[in-house]
């Protein structure tokens, strides 16, 4: 530690500097959000606010105070009172993976600098946080990157476990406050995290091509059930199989009916900068509608028209993009964005490609002049085959 930073220990945190965040509780800053950020107009939210919230309100004892001052380091904890730098916060969460809401991204944060076990929080509360924010997966890497002696001590403690009350705590091998802080050691190991970035591309791997097995098994189905599928369990793998669009498109929501009226079907966040808009149809909606013709000389014409699903979304992810363009602040608020951004793209999702000459030369010249992306439900195949084994090949 620098000698700046044992001399900002040793003071506190100059409160009077510092503005609570309108709308917010226990998130102070000594800057202006708007001016910092670029933002077009005064923000309530800023990256990532979404999860600190979450975040604070488990822990109701902390507050944080955020600052873009350069010449602090990161992090400087005055007991339940946290200084933060806004950049460094940022740039971490950034980095590391989880939906932009999730908590989890907040936690890894802090967890580079304290130890969970040492929170002013009760041992109650430490057992909902690991309940809540560690799954089978994380703790056997966890257990495996432990010291030995820790490693052995929580594994004899779980062999311990009993489900009934007969047993008596006093013979237990360690300490409920020691498990918890042999088990929260993992959440902190650099040697952890660096494994969960490692194993990144092979997650990503497997989950892609699961989804694209879902979709090849699916092509058959509606509108209606593509859309339930990645709503299911009130979203809660909807960040995980909108990955059928892409990798690079993030943070996902879903709008479905406001007072009546249809909105945009998901709005995503394309490399942090532009949000794109997409529309989805059923795999087994046509793009045209294909008529032939006898003519006068006894043979045949082909005429390619314009289905009536394709002709109503054009207009609506059109119309999408506008009603977002001129959406008012308080609506973005509502929506859970913290930042309105540039519409990069439309995309709609619609149908299944035809091995035929003629429909694609004719699918083509209505992408080339249409001004907005036409998917249809091989094209999501293709590309997620693509990804896959650009993936493995980054593997070798």
């Amino acid at each position: 530690m620098s000698k700046k930073e044992k001399k900002a220990n040793k003071e506190k945190i100059d409160k009077d500097s510092f503005e609570e965040l309108e709308l917010t509780s226990r998130i102070f800053m000594d800057f202006d959000l708007q001016t910092h950020f670029n933002y077009s107009y005064k923000q309530t939210r800023f990256q990532f606010s979404d999860a600190l919230r979450t975040f604070l309100n488990e822990n109701p004892r902390i507050s944080i105070y955020f600052t873009n001052n350069k010449e602090v380091n990161d992090f400087i904890q005055y007991g339940n009172d946290w200084l933060v730098n806004i950049d460094d916060y940022i740039r971490f969460c950034n980095e590391i993976g989880y939906y932009r809401t999730d908590p989890r991204r907040v936690e890894a944060y802090f967890g580079q600098h304290i130890s969970i076990a040492n929170l002013s929080v009760s041992d109650e509360e430490k057992i909902e946080f690991l309940k809540t924010s560690v799954n089978d997966k994380d703790l056997l890497i966890g257990i495996k990157n432990l010291p030995e002696k820790s490693r052995k001590a929580l594994i004899d403690a779980m062999f311990e476990i009993d489900t009934s009350d007969e047993k008596e705590e006093s013979n237990s091998l360690i300490s409920e406050s020691e498990f918890i802080e042999i088990f929260t050691k993992f959440l902190t190991n650099k040697k952890v995290q660096n494994s969960f970035f490692a194993k990144i591309p092979e997650i990503q791997i497997k989950a892609l091509e699961d989804l694209k097995e879902f979709i090849e098994n699916n092509l058959d189905k509606s509108e209606t059930f593509i859309q339930n599928w990645i709503d299911e369990d009130n979203g809660k793998y909807r960040s995980t199989r909108c990955m059928i669009f892409g990798i690079e498109y993030v943070d996902p929501i879903r709008e479905g009916e406001i007072m009546g009226r249809k909105r945009f079907d998901i709005l995503a966040t394309q490399n942090l900068e532009y949000h794109i808009l997409i529309e989805l149809k059923s795999p087994t909606a046509e793009i045209f509608d294909i008529e032939e013709k006898e003519n006068k000389n006894g043979g045949k014409s082909t005429s390619y028209n314009l289905s009536k699903d394709i002709s109503r979304a054009i207009p609506q992810i059109l119309g999408y993009k506008k009603w977002y363009e001129t959406m008012s602040e308080e609506k973005i608020e509502e929506l859970g964005i913290s930042e309105k951004k540039k519409v990069s793209d439309c995309i709609i999702v619609i149908g299944q490609r035809k091995e035929n000459k003629v429909w694609k030369e004719n699918f083509q010249d209505l992408k080339d002049n249409i001004g907005i992306k036409i998917w249809t439900y091989n094209d999501l195949i293709d590309r997620m085959t693509n990804t896959i084994r650009n993936l493995k090949e980054n593997l070798k």
